[in-house]
Order: C-alpha cells, then structure tokens, then sequence
C-alpha cells in the first residue's frame, strides 16, 4: 500500500474519532449527518485509488508473456470484486 493511502487512512481514522466527540458532546444531528458524509466520500476516493492500482496491476501482469495468470483469471477476480461491491 502507498503512503497516500495509508496517509488517507490515517486521517479517516482521525475524522471519525473526531465525529464519536461530537455525538459524546451532542453536536447537532445536521453536523453530525455532514461528518459522516465527509467520511463516506474519502472512504470512496481511497477505495477507487486502490481499484485503479489492483487494476492497472493485474491487467500489466496478465498480459506479460511469461504470466502466471492469464486475463480471463484477472477478469473472473474482478467480476468477484464487483459482485462484493454489489452487496454494500
């Protein structure tokens, strides 16, 4: 994992410790509702990032001469992928 991953992370991390302190503190439900938002789009832009790297990796693999793997593998672990990300 990249260091810009794992510094997102980090700060997602920080984020939601940050919004557990504001309902301990009652902060407004409104308040609230946009720190979760704030949360759930970093969470997707890390996961994309990640996405597009696994991708970028597999699909240069697969079509190496000497590959282990070949696309239709890389495509049968990307269809699983989805299917994953269909469920949430």
């Amino acid at each position: 994992m990249t260091d810009d991953v794992k510094n997102n992370i980090k700060r997602i991390e920080k984020h939601i410790k940050s919004i557990s302190r504001m309902i301990e503190n009652d902060a407004s439900f409104c308040e609230v509702i946009g720190q979760i938002k704030a949360v759930q789009a970093a969470l997707r832009q890390t996961k994309l990032r990640l996405l597009d790297r696994h991708l970028h990796t597999c699909l240069v693999n697969a079509t190496q001469p000497n590959s282990s793997e070949n696309l239709d593998q890389v495509y049968q672990r990307l269809i699983k992928l989805f299917e994953v990300r269909e469920k949430y």
